[in-house]
């Protein structure tokens, strides 16, 4: 029989937070930001977002969180400003791990075999103010 240690135990999940203050940190359009540094070997199960305070743009701005910032690797795709309000969490279809499979309407968890980054995009125009807090649940090493 194999030994088990409670304590200690690699890949156990963590929560790990990021926030960003469009004001403090700025909001350029279609220039990626890293948010979270994942180790090679980690697996992403949950990913969520909050508002704290309003996003404002003088456009018709969106928010992307992905591999790269795209509809194709993201977790989160698209989110218009309009929805960012204060006190909004992610909605059902918006909470989930990566990556997004059409094939089976539904966001699937993610293994990375390489060090690599989940990245915000900003997307149509720039951001100029509000702040969110983003979240993401992953396990890595055995």
């Amino acid at each position: 029989m194999a030994k088990t240690d409670v304590q200690g135990i690699k890949g156990r999940k963590q929560i790990y937070h990021a926030v960003y203050d469009f004001a403090k940190d700025g909001g350029v359009d279609d220039t990626p930001i890293e948010m979270f540094a994942l180790a090679a070997n980690t697996i992403v199960h949950d990913f969520w977002h909050e508002v704290e305070t309003s996003v404002t743009s003088a456009g018709s701005a969106t928010l992307e969180v992905g591999l790269t910032g795209g509809d194709t690797d993201g977790i989160l795709t698209q989110v218009g400003k309009a929805t960012l309000v204060a006190d909004y969490v992610s909605s059902p279809d918006e909470k989930g791990a990566l990556l997004y499979d059409s094939t089976d309407d539904h966001n699937i968890r993610k293994k990375f075999t390489a060090a690599d980054t989940l990245d915000l995009l900003i997307g149509t125009a720039d951001l100029t103010a509000g702040k969110v807090h983003f979240y993401v649940e992953a396990s890595s090493g055995y």
